[in-house]
């Protein structure tokens, strides 16, 4: 599996706002969870790892999609 890691968000009760005549979004948290022992802070890891870097963001590469055609012989 190839994608750029993710980080676990521990979600509760979340209040949405969108105030009128805007196109923003606002998500408040309301309730937190908190663990009682260290948890590491990591998703699911990829079988190849990437990361996007700014550049990659303003251009917008696909870094994903580069990899995978890399490692299927595509590119």
């Amino acid at each position: 599996m190839i994608w750029e890691q993710l980080f676990r968000i521990n979600g509760g009760a979340i209040l949405f706002l969108k105030p009128p005549n805007t196109r923003i979004n606002i998500n408040l948290p309301m309730l937190g969870t908190f663990a009682t022992e260290i948890q590491p802070n990591k998703g699911i890891e990829s079988d190849i790892p990437l990361s996007r870097t700014v550049a990659d963001v303003v251009t917008g590469v696909d870094v994903v999609l580069k990899k995978a055609l890399e490692v299927i012989g595509k590119e």
